[in-house]
């Protein structure tokens, strides 16, 4: 198995969590209250996990705080987690959501590696976006149907 999957498979499960619990918590309707809230709490368990898994000292948790990439990912953070929780909070469905917004993550992405990291683009590529994109067409007229 490839080392990489451990974090994959986390990231799974920790998706799963995040939307059951998301759509559960989103009920009050202030996401960024919740976000406030949710974000205290993590940051003492990440900084726990930094200082005993990583053996982090206080210059290595502020370091980073310079780099834009990373100032960039807390403000992408927010608007993923802020956006979820105001979808729930309106009614979207748990169901197909993260399913819709992941296929479209998929597309961009995949658009974006070809055109700013020269990755690679063939006919199986160009099919799954064709697949990933009646997918969510599918979905979308579906949910629209009812």
């Amino acid at each position: 198995m490839n080392p990489w999957m451990i974090g994959l498979a986390a990231a799974l499960f920790g998706n799963i969590l995040y939307h059951l619990m998301s759509r559960s918590a989103s009920a009050g309707g202030k996401p960024f209250t919740m976000l406030a809230i949710v974000y205290a709490l993590a940051t003492g368990l990440a900084v726990t996990l930094a200082v005993l898994a990583e053996s982090a000292r206080p210059a290595d948790l502020l370091r980073p705080l310079g780099m834009p990439a990373v100032v960039a990912l807390a403000l992408a953070v927010v608007m993923i987690e802020a956006g979820f929780l105001w979808a729930y909070g309106q009614g979207a469905p748990v169901s197909t959501s993260s399913l819709l917004v992941s296929a479209g993550v998929a597309v961009v992405l995949a658009l974006l590696g070809v055109v700013l990291f020269r990755e690679g683009v063939n006919a199986r590529l160009i099919g799954g976006f064709a697949l990933a994109l009646a997918g969510v067409w599918l979905i979308g007229t579906a949910r629209a149907t009812r």
